[in-house]
Order: structure tokens, then C-alpha cells, then sequence
């Protein structure tokens, strides 16, 4: 049994490259200064950003984002502007946290 899930991870990941192979983008954006967490090889910026249905598929430079780039990708010139990530705004109330572990607010 693990082995077979190990086996059908692999196959999962193996289709999942950066090369955008999988899944084309339907917005690159490019230009910019992408702020992200994650730390870049040679202290460099990412300057591009890939998405398809409004999620991030890759971050890059202007070069390599724009290979990922499909036959009805729309490519947006950033002209220097600063790209943050988004927050997700939960719908979830404060007020309705007590009443989640069954003590309702008085």
C-alpha cells in the first residue's frame, strides 16, 4: 500500500514543473517587483508572475515567466509597479468564535 501511494505521488509531481507544461497561464504579468516570501537563488527579485484562474502558478523573471506563455495568454506590462500577495478575508465572524466550541457569547 505505501508503495503505491509513493508511486502515484511521484506521478503527480512529476507533471507539476516550473515550466508551466501543465497548466498555461491566462495572465502573466511582467515588469514589476513581485514581493514574495520565499527566498530567491542570487539575492535576485522575482519581476513576473504567472496565473491562471486568479491562482499563482510561478514567479520569475520577465524571461522565464513569458515562456509559459499559451496562445490566449494576456501579458500585462507592470511599467515598475510593486505586486504584493493578497489576503484572504475569512468570512468566518469574531463575534461567532465562542459559539464554534459551543460557549456563546453572553
Amino acid at each position: 500500500m505505501r508503495m503505491a501511494v509513493v508511486l502515484m505521488m511521484m506521478a503527480l509531481v512529476s507533471g507539476c514543473g516550473n515550466d508551466g507544461s501543465l497548466t498555461k497561464p491566462d495572465l502573466i504579468l511582467t515588469g514589476g517587483h513581485i514581493l514574495t516570501l520565499a527566498e530567491t537563488p542570487n539575492n535576485t527579485s522575482p519581476t513576473a508572475v504567472a496565473m491562471a484562474d486568479g491562482k499563482i502558478l510561478d514567479v520569475g523573471t520577465d524571461e522565464q515567466i513569458l515562456k509559459t506563455k499559451g496562445p490566449d495568454t494576456k501579458v500585462v506590462d507592470l511599467k515598475g509597479a510593486t505586486v504584493i500577495p493578497g489576503l484572504v478575508d475569512s468570512p468566518l465572524d469574531l463575534t461567532e468564535i465562542p459559539s464554534l466550541s459551543g460557549d456563546p457569547l453572553r
